[in-house]
């Protein structure tokens, strides 16, 4: 969580040379609602077995953090360049236990030290904590950070930077750098309910029996693009050979590995021994091997690979460092589910060294490192792959120091990994009184406020403890925000906002805002079937969380979703507080985000093509499908979101 500057009176006296801290208001902050959650457990009937969803329990850490003034990285680069200052706070944040933040710093010689100074509310300034280099940034200037455990009590900080050209002073001018106490650690406990007699008010029949009709066929075009024929076997093309609009028979580290961990949970909802299905992951096993060995043009982080498994040499957005993360994870999960129903730990510890162990040491080396985002467009640090980083070494932590791996060497090392990607992930949180979730840190060429790829990352990278889960207020309030500048996107938006019963629609919501790509050429953007699925998937998984915690916290970030117009947010009228499941506020939030859902997924369902296929876009006026046919991940994404539709709709595991 970030914060940024807040300017405070501060009291008299001699100030200390230069850019001076003044001494320090006594300021507490009142304790502000943490959002529980918890993920409900359920149901999935998928052909003639259950698709099952794993169990977590989602702990509760969210910060309050600064009320302060929204600055673009750029807009402080023109800042800090043109006043010639010699260091500048770009961001911060306290979680509870540690400050964290970045800074600029002038490069004005070899060496350097910088100290966060900062005093506890009895007055006490004799504190202070290292900042460490990160990585160079523009025309003589580079970025640090800071990231440590402090007291409770901390209530202001400046930063003190010595060289040999002298000790210069960033104290937010004269004001210091003001830190809130985190919201209070009590949050609302629902009365005793029954789960299963929960009222579902807002499940819509239609988009049940769409469900029902269609999911049989989305599993079935999905299969068809694992080993399709004229490809090794392994491979995972994200379209099939035959589309006339674009090229996309190749094999995408990312997309395959999202579309095999669809395929390890229909693995996990059978709970048995499935040869056929896990035939298909030693295969997939095989063909990483292969493509990690090749001498590709940036090794593992290369984006795509021919079918065959030799490494593609054309131009291309390069590194794309999710691939590795996302694959690992779900090769992870899947040994994991293998294991439990008696499969062989010499074939899961061969997956660990033969091929987890490469991925996980690529994000090691690369977790600091700009690379491509999943658009394959900007060159950044991304939201979307830093997160699917944190989430892989968070899983490798535990799995390493498993009965099975053993590996406490690589355990020791990863769980000290994770918590340096811990202290860094609310780096993406903007700054100000309302905080929203930044897609990209300086990109090369763009700047996305509002991106697709924050719903999915939130899906997808969810590592079951609060940081940017579905039911993060800061989650939250971007989606509206996204979903909002997505309205204004599209024609089709005003033209088509029922289907042709007169059922209302979602919005229509593409990659971001201002995107050119149709699916072949660059005239106009248009909306994707993963978006409005990932949507659908983020909201079935929040109201499934606060079903089972029994409470809604409702805060000055999210209050604005969930009163928000519809479509674009719930259209409710709740306060900001506390409700517990036995209140008319809760079951309106809960219902409310049923039916956002299904609205979404009723969107899908009108631009869909005939005998449930589906592209990759639909036009942004005429609703027509549009891009490539038959998008591996477009069935992907749909069937996950049914498998959280499903999990929230009968409330229990079978």
């Amino acid at each position: 969580m970030l914060g940024n500057k807040q300017a405070l009176l501060s009291e008299s006296k001699p100030s200390i040379p230069l850019r001076a801290a003044k001494s320090p208001k006594q300021l507490l902050a009142a304790a502000s609602m943490n959002v529980v959650q918890a993920l409900t457990l359920s149901r999935f009937a998928l052909m003639c077995s259950v698709i099952c969803a794993w169990y977590i329990w989602v702990s509760t850490k969210n910060a309050l953090l600064e009320t302060t003034t929204n600055r673009t990285t750029s807009e402080l680069y023109t800042i800090v360049t043109s006043n010639n200052k010699q260091v500048e706070v770009e961001n911060y944040g306290f979680d509870g236990k540690t400050l964290f933040g970045t800074l600029w710093v002038q490069n004005i010689a070899y060496e350097k030290s910088l100290k966060i100074v900062y005093s506890t509310t009895d007055g006490n300034w004799n504190n202070a904590l290292e900042a460490v280099y990160r990585e160079p940034s523009f025309d003589g200037y580079e970025i640090w950070e800071f990231s440590a455990a402090v007291p409770l009590s901390i209530a202001q900080f400046y930063v003190e930077y010595k060289t040999a050209g002298g000790i210069y002073y960033d104290n937010n001018d004269a004001q210091n750098y003001v830190v809130t106490l985190p919201p209070s650690r009590d949050y609302c406990i629902g009365s005793q309910y029954d789960e299963m007699n929960t009222i579902k008010s807002g499940f819509q029949s239609d988009i049940t029996e769409y469900f029902s009709a269609a999911i049989p066929h989305f599993i079935a075009h999905l299969f068809k693009n694992i080993n399709p024929e004229g490809t090794a076997r392994g491979v995972v093309v994200a379209a099939p050979q035959n589309n006339t609009v674009n090229n996309y028979f190749f094999h995408w580290i990312r997309d395959s590995a999202l579309v095999m961990k669809t395929v390890n949970q229909i693995y996990m909802a059978q709970n048995t021994r499935n040869k056929t299905l896990e035939r298909l992951f030693f295969d997939f096993q095989n063909i990483t091997y292969k493509m990690q060995n090749e001498n590709a043009n940036t090794g593992l982080g290369e984006a795509k690979f021919n079918v065959d498994g030799s490494d593609y040499t054309g131009d291309w957005c390069r590194p794309q460092d999710d691939g590795p993360a996302l694959r690992a994870t779900t090769f992870m999960q899947f040994a994991n589910q293998y294991l439990s129903v008696g499969g062989s730990s010499n074939i899961v510890k061969d997956m660990w060294q033969n091929v987890i162990l490469a991925d996980l040491n690529y994000v090691v080396s690369q977790y600091t490192n700009k690379g491509c985002d999943l658009w394959e467009e900007v060159v950044g640090i991304h939201f979307w792959t830093f997160g699917a980083q944190r989430k892989a070494i968070h899983t490798a932590a535990k799995f390493a120091s498993s009965a099975t791996i053993g590996d406490p060497t690589s355990a020791a090392r990863f769980y000290k990994i994770a918590k340096t990607l811990d202290g860094s992930y609310s780096k993406f949180q903007t700054p100000g009184s309302l905080h929203f979730i930044k897609a990209v840190l300086r990109g090369n060429n763009a700047v996305r406020i509002f991106d697709a790829a924050v719903p999915l990352g939130a899906i997808h990278n969810d590592n079951g403890d609060n940081f940017f889960s579905p039911t993060d207020s800061r989650v939250l309030t971007t989606i509206h925000r996204y979903v909002l500048s997505m309205k204004q996107e599209y024609p089709l938006n005003t033209i088509n906002t029922t289907n042709a019963r007169g059922l209302p629609l979602a919005v229509a919501v593409g990659r971001y805002s201002g995107d050119v790509y149709d699916g072949s050429g660059t005239s106009a953007g248009n909306p994707w079937y993963i978006a409005n699925a990932a949507i659908a998937e983020l909201v079935y998984r929040a109201a499934g969380m606060f079903t089972k915690v029994g409470c809604v916290n409702v805060d000055m970030d999210n209050v604005g979703f969930f009163n928000g117009e519809e479509p674009a947010g719930l259209g409710l009228s709740v306060s900001i507080g506390s409700y517990g499941a036995e209140t008319s506020e809760f079951a309106d939030i809960v219902g409310a985000l049923e039916l956002y859902g299904d609205l979404n997924v009723r969107r899908i369902q009108n631009h869909g093509a005939e005998n449930y296929h589906l592209h990759e876009q639909f036009h942004r006026e005429t609703g027509i499908p549009q891009g490539v046919s038959d998008l591996t991940w477009s069935y992907s994404a749909l069937i996950t979101a049914q498998i959280a539709r499903n999990e929230l709709l009968f409330g229990k595991k079978y």
